[in-house]
């Protein structure tokens, strides 16, 4: 039995209301994400939101922007940002840029930090890694005061105790991140990505190389770490932190 006419513009016309539905969506998100009046949490939960629609529907951040059918891909461009040299946030700067489709370098003149892909994967990237940062930093110091006052123990070196706590927490954060690019159809989005960002590198004249692995000194510190880094939250709606961190 064949669909009269009528009938599959119905169809058509309920397809692109719902597809029109997904961008106001996205668009409120993107919105969201900037506004002054959001908290670090909730700017970074909209981000990997507006990411996740985007990437699930097969929406790029141009369409999303002008709320117009069948525009170009979104170019592959690049940002800087001052990333403190410690030891474990360069590793987190690296992994969640990379979860969030990004290509992540230090460039050697400038010593800043540079993610390379779409601007919404760039932009929801940064966030992340600013709320993770913070997520990070105030589970260390709860942590440190636990192992310290509260079970007594002595620490020999507090720099090396809190460097290792916090490479294993990250490790954790490493895990939860690769748990959430099982999907197939995220896998097929990255790979096209990163044919992209291949092209843009070889473009402009970049050659990367490997970098140094960051070595674990206090092992006790780092099993630590990866315990507590299991319940950083890395999608979900956070709760308002309160206290201190290490720096």
């Amino acid at each position: 039995h064949q669909q009269t006419p009528r009938a599959v513009m119905y169809m058509e016309e309920h397809i692109i209301m719902q597809d029109s539905e997904i961008v106001e969506r996205i668009q409120k998100l993107l919105r969201l994400s900037k506004d002054a009046a959001a908290t670090p949490a909730e700017a970074a939960l909209a981000a990997s939101k507006a990411q996740e629609l985007l990437t699930r529907y097969h929406i790029d951040l141009s369409r999303a922007q002008s709320s117009t059918l069948h525009t170009p891909h979104s170019p592959i461009t690049e940002n800087s940002y001052e990333v403190l040299d410690e030891s474990w946030r360069p590793v987190l700067f690296a992994i969640v840029g990379r979860a969030m489709f990004c290509k992540p370098y230090k460039k050697s003149s400038s010593g800043k930090y540079i993610y390379v892909g779409r601007i919404i994967d760039i932009e929801a990237a940064y966030t992340l890694y600013q709320w993770i940062e913070r997520q990070l930093e105030f589970i260390a110091y709860k942590n440190f005061l636990l192992y310290t006052h509260i079970e007594e123990n002595r620490v020999g070196n507090k720099k090396v105790w809190y460097e290792s706590f916090y490479l294993g927490a990250v490790n954790a954060v490493k895990t939860k991140l690769q748990e959430a690019q099982n999907d197939p159809s995220v896998r097929q989005v990255m790979v096209s990505v990163t044919q992209e960002i291949s092209v843009y590198l070889a473009r402009n004249g970049v050659n990367l190389t490997k970098g140094t692995a960051a070595k674990v000194r206090d092992r006790d510190a780092y099993d630590r770490g990866i315990v507590a880094g299991k319940s950083v939250q890395v999608k979900e709606s956070p709760k308002a932190l309160t206290g201190g961190g290490q720096k």
